[in-house]
C-alpha cells in the first residue's frame, strides 16, 4: 500500500485489498493531521459499489455529526479502542447510547444500523479504529443531518458528549 500523504480517504488497491500493521500505523497518522481528525481507507472499489466497506480511525477531536442514511444499513466492528453511539429521535433526544469495544473486552464489539436511525460515532480512547460496512452505492448527499445538530465546532462536541455521557 501506498502512504497517505496528507489524505484522509483513501481507496486500497484492488483486487483484493489487504490492510496490515503498516497501513493501520499510517491511517493512524493521517487521523492525527487531518481536519476532522479523521481518516478513511476505502475497501470497495468504486462508490457505485453496492456494499461499501471501510476501516475508519477516529481521534478524540473527531466529532462526528449526527446523521443518518436512508434506504441503507449500517455496520460497525471496533476493531480498537471504544466508541459510543448515541442514537437520537428525530426531536434530537437521546433513546440510546451503545458502547463498542474491541472483541477481548467485556464490551460488544458490532452493532448493525437499520436504515433511518440518526446516530453519530463518539471516540472514548485515542485512536478509534472500526471496520464499517454500509449497503451501496455512494451517493453524495444521501446522507442525512437533522437540523438540530450543529456543524463540526464546539457546539457540536459538547452536543455529543452530553449525549454519549462524556
Amino acid at each position: 500500500m501506498t502512504p497517505l500523504s496528507g489524505q484522509s480517504v483513501v481507496f486500497a488497491p484492488q483486487p483484493r485489498p489487504l490492510v496490515d500493521a503498516a497501513m493501520l500505523s499510517r491511517l493512524k497518522s493521517a487521523a492525527e493531521i487531518a481536519p476532522l481528525g479523521r481518516a478513511r481507507l476505502c475497501l470497495h472499489r468504486d462508490h457505485d459499489d453496492p456494499v461499501q466497506e471501510m476501516i475508519i480511525v477516529h481521534t478524540r477531536r473527531s466529532w462526528d455529526r449526527p446523521h443518518r442514511h436512508r434506504r441503507k444499513s449500517i455496520s460497525i466492528m471496533v476493531l480498537e479502542g471504544r466508541l459510543r453511539l448515541p442514537l437520537f429521535a428525530d426531536d434530537s433526544q437521546v433513546i440510546t447510547c451503545l458502547e463498542l469495544g474491541t472483541m477481548t473486552s467485556a464490551l460488544p464489539f458490532m452493532t448493525r444500523f437499520s436504515e433511518g436511525e440518526w446516530y453519530a460515532c463518539v471516540p472514548v480512547t485515542e485512536p478509534v479504529v472500526i471496520y464499517e460496512a454500509l449497503t451501496g452505492p455512494f451517493r453524495k448527499g444521501e446522507d442525512f443531518y437533522p437540523d438540530w445538530a450543529p456543524e463540526e465546532g464546539p457546539e457540536l462536541a459538547a452536543l455529543l458528549r452530553r449525549a454519549a455521557g462524556l
